[in-house]
């Protein structure tokens, strides 16, 4: 996954991952999901780039 390869690597503050995310998605003109959603995936983007 993208978010995980090229955010949460670097970048391991959770405002930052979603900060990144949305922005990611404002560009590629995408609705983004609910934010409970949002919270998951930024969780497992942390969680996988940690194991990574």
């Amino acid at each position: 996954m993208w978010l995980a390869e090229k955010v949460a690597h670097a970048e391991r503050r959770p405002d930052r991952v979603r900060e990144e995310l949305l922005k990611h998605l404002r560009e590629e003109r995408i609705e983004p999901p609910t934010p409970g959603r949002i919270s998951r995936i930024v969780a497992s983007a942390l969680h996988n780039a940690e194991v990574a």
